[in-house]
């Protein structure tokens, strides 16, 4: 319904009683979303038909996205004041008003960032977002402390990224793995973006899970309660301590709720290395990530059998492929930070 709205409000032809409905609705959160994930597509799909003629990089796709809503939030808040409404029948916005509000429809992204004529003085221009980009090669893991008291813990081969203004912004982004210990805040919410799966909260504690070479990213609560959906989608879940949700990347990208092992949870966030029936290729990309090494592997490799093990913290790789030896018959060598494993 409201997208014949936002037609109408483009062909000048909405009526004064259109023209509230729309407003209403367009400073509800209902409409946010709705816009930032219809914009994600439109930039994807521009992405792929202009290939490597893509006019905007990251940084400015999401600025745009940023300064389109604002302007939304500009037109609901004069459509709301009745003395803004003109008395003809058909309502009829500013230009740049309508060409703001169909932006994501028309796929007019570009238009604000194409040279044009001086803006009116009353359009406020949205600042460039200034990306703050903390990562971790693998072998390392670090402490982050975000500017609003939030403790991050972000494990090896991850990255997370979020604006510098991020106090009145509480929004990051993930690809790895972390821990977050969330600062309170009731009037601003903390999301984290993992692939396609948010997790909004205002003060708890989880984990998020996004490995790019894993099928399923995941989010586990350990204290608090958070609130997790799919990017495009209505559909929220609400999780209890002990809860989890995952969000399979392949396929018809099922959703599910799962039972938390929270001790496994905690484990590499204290830097304790941990294994429960780990497949042996699994094993081996797990130990690159937390030792930093790359391992060459000749022989056939076992497919059926899993080893379960504990580590504690700083415990070398010698004394960890020892340990798995017992379990598995293979000899290794060791070369700096290369390891070739034969069976």
């Amino acid at each position: 319904m409201f997208q014949s709205l936002l037609k109408k409000l483009h062909q000048g032809q909405l009526s004064r009683q259109e023209a509230k409905k729309l407003a209403k609705w367009l400073k509800s959160k209902r409409s946010d979303r709705y816009f930032s994930d219809v914009y994600d597509r439109q930039v994807t799909q521009d992405d792929a038909t202009e290939g490597e003629n893509s006019g905007l990089s990251p940084k400015q796709h999401e600025s745009l996205k940023h300064t389109v809503l604002q302007q939304l939030d500009f037109l609901a808040r004069t459509q709301a004041q009745p003395g803004k409404l003109p008395p003809a029948k058909a309502f009829t916005p500013p230009k740049w008003v309508a060409a703001a509000s169909l932006l994501f429809l028309v796929g007019l992204g570009l238009y604000l960032f194409a040279p044009r004529p001086t803006p009116t003085p009353s359009v406020a221009q949205a600042p460039a977002i200034e990306w703050v980009i903390k990562s971790n090669p693998p072998g390392k893991k670090t402490l982050i402390h975000l500017p609003d008291g939030t403790k991050v813990y972000l494990n090896s081969e991850s990255t997370l990224t979020y604006a510098k203004g991020f106090t009145s912004n509480r929004q990051v982004y993930l690809e790895g793995e972390a821990y977050f210990e969330v600062a309170e805040d009731s009037l601003h919410a903390f999301t984290v973006q993992a692939d396609s799966l948010l997790t909004r909260v205002l003060g708890t504690a989880f984990n998020v899970r996004s490995f790019p070479e894993e099928n399923l990213v995941s989010v586990a609560l350990a204290s608090g309660r958070i609130e997790a959906r799919v990017k495009g989608s209505e559909t929220t879940e609400l999780l209890v301590p002990g809860e989890g949700l995952a969000l399979s990347k392949v396929g018809n990208r099922a959703v599910r709720k799962f039972d938390a092992d929270l001790t496994t949870v905690q484990y590499w966030k204290e830097g304790i290395l941990h294994f429960d029936q780990v497949s042996f290729p699994k094993l081996i990309r797990i130990l690159e990530r937390w030792y930093g090494v790359k391992i060459e592997v000749k022989g056939n490799i076992p497919k059926d059998s899993g080893f379960t093990g504990t580590f504690k913290n700083r415990e070398n790789l010698i004394n960890v492929l020892d340990a798995i030896q017992f379990s598995e018959s293979f000899t290794y060598e060791s070369n700096g930070k290369k390891v070739t494993i034969t069976f």
